[in-house]
Parts: structure tokens; sequence; C-alpha cells
């Protein structure tokens, strides 16, 4: 009994270590702001052209883990992702050895189940890198800038709201 508590331990400190991560990219990500003064280059025709493919960026993400996220141009999600998933293959594998080594058909019967539960975990950790590859590259031609309004020079109609943490 305890032993499964540790288990489910060990994937509630996945879930709350991921949540944490997110909202570090998130305000990483709002926190990042053009210099006031400072013109912004013209990017209307180049900027169509260096958009990642949403599927080349799944595909990639599927064949090495963190590859979509690195394609996108997150490398700090990358990394995250690769350890993840380079760690749940750890845990798979050690919860294996574990389960040859053992003579008792009780533990080996836990070992196992451990390792199985790690190949869940697995398969949903790639899920969820496929899909964030896959969502990334769809947002990356996506306007976040402040201004939702809509008029010719300085007369603007519009909505903003901010928020800082």
């Amino acid at each position: 009994m305890i032993k499964k508590y540790c288990a489910v331990n060990l994937s509630l400190k996945l879930a709350l270590l991921i949540l944490i991560f997110e909202a570090v990219m998130v305000k990483n990500l709002s926190a990042r702001q053009q210099p006031i003064g400072r013109a912004l280059p013209d990017t209307t025709k180049t900027a169509a052209q260096k958009l990642p493919s949403p599927k080349g960026a799944m595909i990639r993400s599927v064949i090495f883990p963190g590859w979509g996220q690195w394609y996108n141009g997150k490398k700090l999600k990358a990394g995250f992702v690769f350890f993840t998933e380079t760690g749940i293959v750890g845990a798979a594998v050690y919860w294996n050895q574990k389960a040859k080594v053992t003579s008792d058909l009780d533990y080996k019967a836990f070992y196992l189940d451990n390792r199985n539960q790690s190949f869940w975990y697995l398969g949903g950790a790639i899920l969820l890198s496929m899909a964030d590859a896959f969502v990334d590259a769809h947002l990356a031609g996506f306007d976040v800038s402040p201004d939702l309004g809509f008029g010719k020079g300085n007369r603007k109609i519009g909505l903003a709201l901010r928020y800082r943490f």
C-alpha cells in the first residue's frame, strides 16, 4: 500500500512540476517586450516564409523528444520535454530491472505494475508533446500585441486587458 502511494506521489510531483514550468513560460512570454523607441523591422514578406509547419513540428516531436519544440524555437521547453521523457524511460527500465532480479511474486507484480505505469506516463507525455508542438507551430504567426484596436493612424477604437503578476 505504501509503495502504491509512492508511485502516486511521484506522478503528482511530476504534474506539479509541469504546471510550474508552464507558469514560468507564460510569465517569460509576457515579460518580453520591444524596447521603446526602436522601430520594428519589416517582416511582412518574410514572416510567412519563416513560420514552422505544424505537421512537421508534430512529427519531429514523435521522432525525438523535444525536437518539435526546438523546431518551433522553444529551446527551454524542448529541454524540459527531452528530460521528462528520458526520465520516464529511465524509470521504466529501473522497474523492469527490479522485476528481473526479485524472486518474490508479490514484489515482481508490484515492479511490473510500476513499469507498465511508466509506459502509460510515457505515452501521455509523448501525446502532450505532440499536441504542444502542433499548437505552438499553428500559433507561431499569431499577433500577441496588446493593441486590439481597429482604425487608421492614432484614431483607434478597441479594447485592451492587461494583467501583471
